[in-house]
């Protein structure tokens, strides 16, 4: 697997650095925040210094079907600019045939050379509610157009799956069945988030995503990509998955629907530090300024080039851990993670790799709050544990 970087607000020279670092292999392009033209020069200047990155566009159609929504720059884009507020009754056939040629006539017309197309999608909270339904038409709708493409370029069909959707299993295999009946080359799939600041997934629901990539990519031998992904990433790579999305902010990491809804601001988020012992994002400060005072500093770094940065403590390392340096950082945790299991030939040693890291941040965890050490709730080992659980569940699956 590899790592993409999940583009929004903020890019600056972001996915410049993390590709000649070599942290990422490409990004995933976010309408939202850049309209046509910027859309348009970025990638291709992407492509001309990167000519191997892996670079696919979110259309991020789905944005369409909430009220009101804050969507940025994505009037802008002649796919969505009518189509703002839809309630189930628009999805009839003519007008889905409608939107899925708009928007790959876009990537076709505008984006020529992606490493894949991405067809358009709207999510739903139940395998089984009419929402599930029509997403599974607009993918249907944009195998049975794209097939008529002589492109050659590999089309992916999106999905925005909430997480809730994965307390029914018997659902979730109903669906799976009817999605493998789909002709095309992989999925793009984004997991909703309830909590979108959280690690923590529940594992009966962490369980069956795992099993639904497992079905996907093991047993149907389809690409899956993974947007908004964050350091649980190395699970589904063992899974079975092939390439996720990252991004800077939080909200670039896990996805919710409070990306696109009205804000009336706030607070700066405390600055992290992304730690691939802990597979957690402890705050620079306390947490990490109380593991440096207890000398158990290069217990939890990742031992990479920005970790010197926190060499002679993170207090004094805080102003100096910008936000550029905290993505780059995250990059590089998530892509060391992502060879610690793709160095593994077949699905029980990944499985293994995945079950040590875990073993391995839970002693680490102990051995810290041994020392005293308090961690917040979100950064505290109470997601590794449930991480746990889900391998267990994971594996049972797979034995029935």
């Amino acid at each position: 697997m590899s790592i993409l970087a999940q583009c929004g607000w903020g890019m600056a020279k972001k996915v410049e650095k993390g590709l000649q670092g070599n942290h990422i292999s490409g990004l995933i392009l976010s309408p939202k925040d850049m309209d046509v033209r910027k859309v348009v020069a970025k990638y291709h200047d992407i492509k001309k210094a990167f000519p191997n990155a892996f670079i696919i566009f979110d259309p991020q159609f789905y944005v369409s079907v909430l009220p009101d929504p804050r969507d940025g720059k994505l009037p802008t884009y002649n796919y969505y600019r009518a189509h703002c507020g839809l309630s189930r009754a628009y999805f009839k056939s003519s007008n889905i045939e409608h939107i899925v040629h708009d928007c790959i006539e876009f990537q076709l017309e505008h984006l020529n050379g992606l490493s894949a197309i991405v067809s358009p999608t709207i999510g739903f909270s139940s395998f089984s509610d009419s929402w599930s339904q029509i997403a599974l038409n607009m993918a249907f709708e944009s195998v049975d157009q794209y097939k008529h493409k002589s492109t050659g370029c590999p089309l992916i069909v999106s999905l925005l799956i909430d997480e809730i959707a994965f307390n029914s299993k018997k659902e979730m295999m109903g669906f799976l069945s009817a999605l493998c009946e789909i002709d095309a080359d992989g999925f793009y799939i984004i997991i909703r988030r309830n909590d979108s600041h959280s690690l923590h997934i529940t594992h009966e629901r962490f369980s069956l995503i795992l099993y639904m990539t497992y079905i996907l990519s093991y047993l149907n031998k389809y690409r899956i990509i993974f947007g908004y992904c964050d350091l649980y990433s190395f699970l589904l790579e063992a899974a079975g998955a092939d390439l996720v999305g990252s991004g800077w902010y939080k909200n670039l990491r896990m996805f919710s629907n409070q990306r696109f809804y009205q804000s009336s601001g706030g607070r700066r988020p405390r600055k992290r530090y992304s730690s691939l012992p802990l597979l957690s994002s402890p705050l620079l400060i306390p947490e990490m300024q109380e593991v440096y005072q207890r000398n158990e500093l290069n217990q939890v770094i990742t031992k990479d080039q920005y970790s010197a940065i926190l060499s002679q403590g993170p207090g004094l390392g805080n102003t100096q851990w910008t936000d550029e340096v905290s993505c780059l950082a995250n990059w590089k945790t998530l892509s060391t993670l992502s060879r610690k299991i793709s160095q593994c030939h077949d699905f029980n040693k990944k499985m293994e790799t995945a079950q040590k890291l875990i073993d391995n941040s839970l002693s680490l965890y102990n051995l810290l709050q041994g020392l005293g050490i308090d961690f917040e709730y979100t950064t505290g080992p109470h997601h590794i544990h449930e991480w746990n659980k889900s391998i267990k569940e994971f594996k049972d699956y797979l034995l029935v």
